[in-house]
């Protein structure tokens, strides 16, 4: 049901799920182990107490997932849903060439960089 989730899974991602702290969703995401732990500790960072810091941890994760539709990357109500939602982005993702994956992945850097969390 979800192979493309689990064929990162397989190669190097790591899979992050977090119960969202100002609200009643969950986010979830597949976390590049090569490039750190940058999606984890903006996830962890979105979902922790401290209204500012985890806001604009949100909010990068956010603006990049309407950006970029095959970031690694949802916001739903239920797990199940999550997880629908991000095997749809992982399918789109396992189609990119290397080049493009890349400039996500920098992307996602910039926005861990201006979020004055790392």
């Amino acid at each position: 049901m979800y192979h493309n989730i689990e064929k990162l899974v397989r190669s190097c991602y790591t899979l992050v799920i977090q119960e969202e702290r100002y609200g009643d969703g969950i986010l979830i995401g597949l976390d590049y182990q090569r490039n750190g732990t940058v999606l984890f500790d903006l996830i962890d960072t979105a979902t922790s107490p401290g209204d500012s810091e985890a806001m604009r941890a949100l909010f990068a994760i956010e603006d990049l997932s309407k950006e970029c539709p095959e970031f690694l990357y949802a916001r739903e109500n239920t797990l199940e849903e999550g997880l629908k939602h991000l095997e749809k982005r992982a399918e789109k993702w396992n189609f990119l060439d290397e080049i493009n994956q890349n400039i996500i992945l920098e992307k996602l850097d910039k926005a861990f960089n201006n979020t004055d969390i790392c």
